[in-house]
Formats: structure tokens, C-alpha cells, sequence
């Protein structure tokens, strides 16, 4: 039966919402999409740094679901980071030996009106994965749905990485000759 509201209170609409959240982020976290990436300074965190590998602490972004790069500038992509978690602050931290870092990272992006329509198609299948057993109680169908998410995601992400690619113009003799 199609859930026709999804503030009604129907068996699919109530698991529905309640899965929807833990997908949506599950979905944004496994593919750096294009549409949700944010490139931002990062805070120093008070942590002391017990590892000697590392020269600095910044605090987690809060709007953070995964962190892809950490760097110090933008034309020097150089990764040097790990992330760990510091028990007596109960938080996530990112540890470096960049000053002055910036992240790049999946925002936490709730509004869907900015999803690419690849990522919709990924999240729907998820979320139908996640649904299939408990309404239907068919595993068969769970597991094939588990398969579909997954060649889809393969697929959007190689989609999502035209994006984000530089384009480099073809090389010329003669211009290489000029230079």
C-alpha cells in the first residue's frame, strides 16, 4: 500500500519517518556529492595532542557527516589528518600537522530541494531496502533491494565524479613550444 501522507499513520508511513533520517545521512556519507560539500576554515580544538605525529587539534564541524580532505590551502591539496575521539571532552577531533586548516566535507544538508537527482534515486532505494523486510517480511527482497542501493551508488558515484574533476585544457606543441 503506497503511503499517500507521510504524516499518516500507517504501518509504511510510521517506519518511514523513522528511518528517513539515519538513511538520509547514511546516503551523504558514502560519496563525497558535489551538491553537499563544503570547504571551510577549520577551529582549534583544547585537546592535548598525546600522539607526537601530530602538531594540532581542530574541533569536528558539527554540520559534518564525513570528512574527505583536510588541507591548507585549496591549490595544495596535501592530506595530512586523522580523526579520533577525545574521551574527556566526549567529542570528535581532527588532528593535523597543517596550520590554519581547512575542511572539506559532507554538510549535513536536511533541505532536500538541494538534492541531485542521482542522490534522490540512491536515498529512495536505501530507504526501500531498509523498509522491505519490515513491511513485507520477505528477505529476498530486502537483499535484492540491498543490491540495487549499492549499483546505484556505484553508478551516481561515478556520475558525481565528472563534477568533480578539473578540467584540463588539451595540450598544444605549439603552445608547450611558447612556454
Amino acid at each position: 500500500m503506497p503511503i499517500v501522507l507521510i504524516s499518516e499513520f500507517s504501518p509504511a508511513a510510521l517506519l518511514a519517518v523513522r528511518l528517513w533520517d539515519p538513511c538520509r545521512k547514511e546516503a551523504l556519507r558514502g560519496h563525497d556529492w558535489s551538491f553537499a560539500t563544503v570547504i571551510k576554515s577549520l577551529s582549534t580544538a583544547n585537546y592535548t595532542i598525546v600522539a607526537t605525529d601530530w602538531d594540532y587539534a581542530y574541533q569536528y564541524p558539527s554540520d559534518c557527516l564525513a570528512m574527505w580532505h583536510v588541507y591548507y590551502n585549496t591549490r595544495d591539496k596535501k592530506q595530512d589528518f586523522r580523526e579520533v575521539y577525545d574521551s574527556v571532552n566526549a567529542a570528535k577531533v581532527i588532528l593535523s600537522n597543517t596550520a590554519d586548516a581547512i575542511g572539506e566535507f559532507t554538510f549535513d544538508l536536511t533541505t532536500t530541494t538541494g538534492y541531485d537527482a542521482n542522490f534522490v534515486t540512491v536515498l529512495s532505494t536505501l530507504l526501500a531496502s531498509r523498509m522491505a523486510k519490515p513491511l513485507t517480511g520477505d528477505d529476498a527482497l530486502a537483499t535484492k533491494m540491498t543490491q540495487v542501493y549499492t549499483a546505484l551508488m556505484s553508478e551516481a558515484e561515478r556520475m558525481s565524479s565528472y563534477e568533480n574533476t578539473p578540467v584540463t585544457p588539451p595540450s598544444s606543441a605549439f603552445v608547450d613550444a611558447r612556454s
